[in-house]
């Protein structure tokens, strides 16, 4: 509970002191946080949200207010291996717990980790992250049609994100990019497409020109691009471009917010228009 679903405000009157409550908090709910959790876990912090903070060092102070006030009999869940999380772990008071490993594994090396703490058994924890399904939005398999097999990623909104699903799924040959201005930078993306052999771009306002000029100077200039301002013609393209055998990617290193609603009315549109035309 957190930014998704059912606020956590609104099940602790029936709560008692046994009950463990699970919440992510965004870096605005963080901002102004003058109490750190008993068990705090943080994974990755990348330039995100530069539209609402004036530099990234603004945005990770608000982040590492999850720690902040953490003391010596509280745990820090944290990835070693990104150089600013692992600096706030250093100044934290708490019992560290440094996990490391792939973008997209390591929310269940953190759950794990977690569950250890409250002496959860390990054949439980094996058992719930092998069962585990990815939430919807978050590389979701929307199906195999007509030969290619559909993921939406709609809440990959950061260039790591979009990087960590290239690369855990594979075969991608076409994908879908861009969207709300927040003064990203998108130069690691473009070597990761070049390298990934991605063949065929989609790209919506207004960073996918953004996108593209950084693939065209990385030296991917001949890569198939188009520029669409809807899913629909987006998804056309995907069916017309996509080799039977591989993979379309929605995951846009972008916020939704240029011309569609949010997250979710972009995924389902897109997993609208995927299921229609496969049919």
């Amino acid at each position: 509970m957190g930014n998704i679903e059912e606020p956590v405000l609104s099940h602790l009157l029936k709560a008692n002191k046994n009950d463990i409550f699970v919440c992510e908090l965004s870096s605005h709910q963080l901002y102004n946080l003058k109490k750190s959790p008993q068990v705090a876990v943080l994974l990755n912090i990348y330039p995100e949200h530069l539209d609402y903070y004036r530099d990234i060092k603004e945005y990770s102070k608000a982040k590492a207010n999850i720690t902040l006030y953490q003391g010596k009999n509280d745990f820090f869940v944290y990835n070693s291996q990104n150089r600013i999380v692992k600096g706030i772990a250093l100044k934290s008071k708490a019992r560290k717990v440094a996990i490391s490993g792939e973008y997209y594994d390591l929310d269940k090396k953190a759950a794990a980790s977690v569950a250890r703490i409250f002496r959860v058994p390990e054949p439980l924890i094996s058992k719930t992250i092998k069962g585990f399904r990815n939430l919807p939005y978050r590389l979701e398999k929307v199906g195999t049609f007509k030969g290619i097999t559909f993921y939406n990623d709609a809440l990959a909104t950061i260039p790591e994100a979009t990087i960590g699903a290239i690369k855990t799924l594979g075969k991608v040959e076409t994908i879908m990019l861009g969207g709300f201005e927040r003064n990203i930078e998108f130069k690691n993306l473009a070597k990761e497409i070049i390298k990934s052999k991605i063949k065929t771009l989609i790209l919506f306002p207004t960073t996918g020109k953004k996108i593209w000029e950084e693939v065209r100077k990385s030296g991917g200039g001949e890569l198939k691009h188009f520029f669409v301002d809807n899913m629909e013609k987006a998804v056309l393209l995907a069916y017309e471009h996509t080799s039977s055998g591989k993979i379309c990617l929605l995951s846009t290193a972008s916020s939704s917010f240029s011309i569609f609603k949010d997250y979710r009315e972009k995924g389902d549109l897109f997993r609208k228009y995927v299921r229609q035309y496969g049919a």
